[in-house]
């Protein structure tokens, strides 16, 4: 592959999802459906109204569910890891693919703000790297950035609120000269927070920020899976297909999977309900649990036998 030119974009597509068991068994999570679209479906769209057309994809886990996509107007690349090689690392690998300048994206965090003004600035600023900060209510998920003069001053990765500084915190959306890449050692495990990042402070080489203004969610857990759910349906209960509720059953801030049935009198609140799961009459606040290969037991129960927290994740076997 030969050097390109202009704007391009890597997506990050092969973690495991391994905190989204069950629902992540049988596919990756970049396609886990948010409101009737794959998370990187949504990615997708944001790269087209930017203006990028290039896109290299690293892939890992069920990789051939992801490579089967060809989304229409974006000349799509696919760079499979045999074994993990970090953010960074993942990225490398499609060097010779990539633009001069590359926008970074992690496949399964999804956003409604457009792409195109952390563009303008990145470009205008003529820096090699600038990082897009979002605001989060938890900031000890994520990795916290404290700025000074529109540049990086300090990080600090997954913080204890005694360290929490900021609610600004890194969105995993970078924009990147390939100069900067093209440091990031081969075929090695290197990741962008922990090692090329800290790396560019230490050799005085600015890192600038944008503050994106809407909506961002890492779609990493069963809680942030079913809100994301929520906030791009408005709010109602996302339904697949062919999804039946039994006689005065109702589903209210859910997420049902297509063939989800349920049995008369049963109340779902804030449940994400697996594909095909068959739910009995009078179930209210339906747990999965692995030890118990899924049976299903209420929330109360749930709560003082096995110290599970909403909302819940279902999977029946029949």
């Amino acid at each position: 592959m030969m050097m390109q030119s202009g704007l391009s974009a890597a997506v990050l597509a092969g973690g495991l999802g391994t905190r989204l068991f069950p629902i992540t068994e049988t596919m990756p999570k970049p396609l886990v459906p948010i409101a009737g679209k794959s998370a990187l479906a949504r990615i997708f769209d944001a790269l087209r109204d930017c203006g990028v057309t290039r896109v290299a994809v690293t892939t890992m886990y069920r990789p051939e569910q992801i490579e089967a996509l060809r989304p229409a107007g974006l000349d799509v690349r696919y760079f499979r890891e045999t074994s993990p090689l970090g953010t960074a690392g993942s990225v490398r690998q499609a060097l010779d693919w990539l633009g001069e300048t590359v926008v970074v994206l992690a496949g399964d965090a999804v956003f409604d703000f457009p792409l195109d003004g952390a563009l303008r600035a990145h470009l205008d600023s003529g820096a090699e790297a600038t990082i897009v900060l979002t605001t989060a209510a938890d900031p000890t998920e994520y990795g916290v950035v404290l700025g000074r003069d529109g540049c990086v001053a300090a990080f600090v990765e997954k913080p204890a609120w005694r360290e929490t500084f900021s609610n600004r915190v890194n969105s995993g959306i970078y924009f990147l000269s390939r100069r900067v890449l093209a440091t990031v050692p081969a075929g090695r495990f290197y990741d962008f927070s922990k090692d090329l990042f800290p790396r560019l402070l230490r050799d005085g080489v600015p890192i600038r920020t944008y503050a994106a203004e809407g909506y961002w969610c890492d779609v990493g857990s069963p809680t942030a899976f079913r809100d994301c759910n929520l906030h791009f349906s408005g709010g109602e209960t996302v339904r697949g297909e062919n999804v039946v509720l039994g006689p005065n059953s109702r589903a209210e801030g859910s997420v049902l999977f297509s063939g989800v049935r349920t049995g008369e009198r049963c109340v779902l609140e804030g449940c994400v309900v697996c594909e095909n799961a068959v739910l009995g009459s009078g179930v209210d606040q339906v747990v999965y649990n692995y030890k118990q290969n899924g049976m299903v037991i209420t929330y109360e129960e749930a709560e003082a036998k096995l110290g599970l927290d909403k909302p819940a994740v279902v999977q029946v076997f029949s």
